[in-house]
């Protein structure tokens, strides 16, 4: 009798999150590491984003003028990643760098107001970031037509990337005008 082994085998998607995780834990124990360095600056721009919400001094045109450069810069750069042979690559360490950034702010929000941090770190990052992670997942999950650009390569390019723009500009209304709405409300 034959056995037959289970193949393992592991998706893009989670070697994704197998970065992300990896960035985290860097994170984490970096922000460990160099805490005398990186909590009094962070404590400064907490300080100074925390008197701008509560002052209302926040602009939401001109946030979302500033967030939208910003956002597009970046999946711009991001996209251009991803016509290259690289782009998996690429896209692995995107994922650990976001993680690691993502640490670093999450131990700091803990760190100086424990428990409550936490709620401090999902409002900063939701919903936006959620719009964002689906934008970005679309346009790296796109097949790769190997050099055969017909009809239906295009019209697959074309959809993916009309997707991503839409997750996106539905993340950066988000992150400009519902973010600040949320965190407000927490201050």
């Amino acid at each position: 009798m034959h056995r037959r082994m289970a193949k393992f085998t592991i998706t893009d998607a989670q070697i994704y999150l197998i970065a992300f995780v990896i960035g985290v834990i860097l994170g984490v124990t970096f922000f460990q590491l160099k805490n005398d360095m990186i909590y009094p600056v962070m404590c400064l721009y907490q300080e100074l984003r925390t008197d701008k919400l509560r002052r209302n001094d926040i602009v939401s045109a001109s946030l979302l003028k500033y967030v939208a450069g910003e956002r597009f810069k970046q999946f711009g750069i991001l996209f251009l990643t991803q016509i290259t042979v690289l782009r998996r690559v690429i896209a692995y360490i995107y994922c650990g760098v976001c993680g690691f950034s993502c640490a670093v702010l999450e131990a700091f929000y803990v760190q100086e107001y424990a428990l409550k941090g936490l709620v401090f770190f999902f409002a900063t990052l939701t919903p936006h970031y959620i719009f964002y992670v689906l934008a970005w997942f679309k346009m790296c999950s796109a097949k790769n037509s190997q050099g055969n650009l017909n009809k239906e390569t295009m019209l697959d390019i074309v959809r993916i990337l009309l997707m991503a723009l839409m997750l996106l500009f539905i993340g950066i209304i988000c992150e400009s005008v519902f973010n600040v709405w949320i965190l407000k409300k927490f201050l």
